[in-house]
């Protein structure tokens, strides 16, 4: 919250002592977090009478209320242009989604993908926008990436693999499970009646093509997951 002679210089650009303190304000939160005060967002005043005592303006008692839009849009500008930093624009979203679905093809979950999708936009010198705005896109994006997984191995699956799986996936009137669940249950004891099931199992999925299935471009990370 320290500025330089720089910053008061570009401070003191500012029309009357509110807006100077206001423009020292956003300054500093973008340089520290890489993001600025929206439109109700303010800090303490302890903070703001540090700032205005370096820009030498008498203290407050109290926060004063938002500025006018325009008048907020036209200082986030001149703090962004000031400290070099760009804005969230639709180029950088594109590229973002580019980057997420690779990130996410690697196996990253979302929390990941997040914590790094941060790190790569402050390294980029690009505004972050609100917490939740960034959270609810990259959720998006990691949403469509995974679709375009399951299209991919929805494609490799051999001729007829997708209805037998469907079938197996309905529960017989005369059981209480699918035939999947079944597969997918663990030996519970190695009795030979329970090896022959198994051998039965093994066999039936061989001849349903499950040896033929092959997922390339599909990671092992993200397949797990």
């Amino acid at each position: 919250w320290t500025l330089s002679e720089a910053d008061k210089r570009e401070a003191t650009q500012s029309r009357g002592d509110e807006n100077r303190r206001h423009f020292a304000l956003q300054l500093c939160v973008l340089r520290r977090y890489g993001r600025l005060l929206e439109g109700g967002e303010t800090a303490p005043v302890r903070i703001l009478n540090h700032l205005g005592a370096q820009l030498e303006l008498p203290p407050v008692l109290f926060v004063t209320g938002a500025l006018r839009p325009v008048t907020e849009k036209q200082y986030a500008d001149r703090v962004r242009r000031y400290l070099g930093w760009r804005g969230f624009d639709y180029k950088i979203q594109h590229e973002l989604a580019d980057w997420v679905e690779q990130r996410t093809l690697e196996g990253f979950s979302l929390a990941e993908v997040a914590l790094r999708a941060e790190e790569l936009l402050l390294g980029l010198q690009v505004v972050l926008p609100r917490s939740a705005v960034l959270a609810r896109l990259l959720q998006s994006l990691c949403r469509r990436a995974e679709k375009q997984v399951f299209a991919r191995i929805a494609e490799q699956l051999p001729s007829g693999f997708r209805e037998e799986i469907d079938r197996m996936l309905e529960v017989p009137e005369s059981a209480h499970r699918s035939d999947l669940f079944r597969l997918k249950a663990y030996p519970p004891e190695g009795k030979p009646d329970t090896i022959l099931s198994f051998l039965a199992h093994y066999h039936y999925l061989h001849l349903i093509g499950v040896d033929k299935i092959r997922l390339a471009g599909c990671s092992v990370a993200m397949l797990l997951q």
